[in-house]
């Protein structure tokens, strides 16, 4: 470990993990559980500092244990030194039921979008149905408000997103494919820009590829005076980011040129109202009545945003049937789009954290076609 990454906070601190456990301790307390089982990853890494997978936490009201296999035992007493590490030899359903009778669990709860059928039907054999009690978004709800080492670790993965992209940008060029400008884009930011990886499978949709809102690289080349939508994001510690912008290769056409201003208005519009207490769905609102009034309102069918961190995709949700408010330390994205069939697509993306009065952007690449400001 160099003495640089030895002084950067670290999300996954003692000092990190102690009130998280806390916190939910709380939670399962209000839900009168004697223990959450805890199965996704991101959850089990966000309380514990685990860094493998193939294992679950247990939480109870008094301790905290890591189930897993011989293959991480060690990881395990390196990474989650507050958990005490138990290795299966069997099944890790036996291992579990097996820790609850020791401890007297009588009400164990379980993610219930997590935990898949067959091992609830295994766990539900050996303990019996009764002691079983589902749950949802617990450790999520936590997740969603992020302390200030993780809202530093957030702006390390945005600036290294943005570094990438600046120095792909000469990458996407009439000849290459999509596929081709991805890989020196995921290659720039593992190598040159100090992240773990990419965030998610970069999306470079060029021309009428643009149109689709989740569209993968293929080998369709890049043409000269085309448009170019990048998704893109960066892992760092564990963490990401999610950007989006529209590059062109020449001249922008008139309509293009009408309809990013358009869509960034929106963006602006969601943004101004983000303070603490405001409904999501009001932020949703507002940039979706600017795309709207325009008429191009059914050319902007997904939500505004979503929350990111250790997952790209986590709570909360920015649409019109979000129930949260804005809090301080929440962090999410807002993309508003516009997409033509057979024509191209314009989306704008930024990470957004919530602040004690307002917000503030933590990505800062322009938002015009040729990324002025660039290297």
């Amino acid at each position: 470990m160099t003495s640089r990454q030895a002084n950067q906070p670290n999300p996954f601190s003692s000092s990190e993990i102690r009130p998280r456990l806390e916190r939910l301790r709380q939670a399962m307390r209000e839900q009168r559980l004697d223990a959450l089982l805890v199965s996704s990853v991101p959850s089990v890494r966000y309380l514990s500092g685990f860094t493998g997978d193939s294992s679950v936490a247990l939480v109870t009201r008094t301790g905290q244990y890591l189930l897993t296999d011989f293959r991480f035992e060690e990881e395990a007493a390196i990474t989650a030194p507050l958990f005490r590490c138990l290795v299966r030899r069997l099944g890790m359903m036996e291992l579990v039921e097996k820790t609850a009778r020791r401890l007297r669990l009588r009400r164990l709860g379980f993610e219930e979008q997590v935990l898949t059928a067959a091992e609830l039907r295994d766990l539900g054999g050996r303990l019996g149905r009764s002691r079983l009690v589902p749950t949802a978004g617990v450790v999520e709800r936590l997740r969603m408000i992020k302390s200030p080492a993780e809202i530093a670790v957030l702006r390390r993965a945005a600036a290294a997103a943005e570094r990438g992209l600046l120095l792909a940008r000469r990458a996407i060029r009439p000849g290459a494919t999509e596929a081709a400008v991805a890989a020196e884009l995921r290659r720039c930011l593992v190598a040159r820009c100090g992240a773990q990886d990419q965030a998610f499978e970069t999306i470079i949709a060029e021309g009428p590829r643009g149109s689709l809102p989740h569209a993968r690289p293929t080998d369709r080349k890049v043409r000269r005076g085309s448009l170019v939508l990048v998704d893109w994001g960066a892992r760092v510690g564990f963490y990401h980011s999610d950007l989006t912008r529209v590059l062109a290769l020449g001249k922008a056409p008139p309509l293009y040129r009408k309809l990013v201003k358009l869509v960034r208005q929106a963006q602006l519009a969601a943004m101004e109202i983000i303070r603490p207490g405001v409904p999501l769905a009001d932020v949703d609102r507002a940039a979706r009545a600017v795309i709207e009034r325009a008429g191009y309102g059914p050319r902007f069918g997904h939500a505004l945003g979503h929350g990111i961190g250790l997952q790209v995709h986590e709570a909360p949700r920015l649409w019109a049937r979000a129930a949260e408010k804005a809090e301080p330390g929440m962090v999410f994205t807002v993309e508003p789009g516009i997409y033509l069939p057979g024509k191209f697509g314009i989306r704008i993306e930024d990470d957004v954290l919530v602040t004690a009065t307002g917000m503030e952007v933590l990505s800062s690449l322009p938002h015009d076609e040729r990324l002025a400001g660039e290297p």
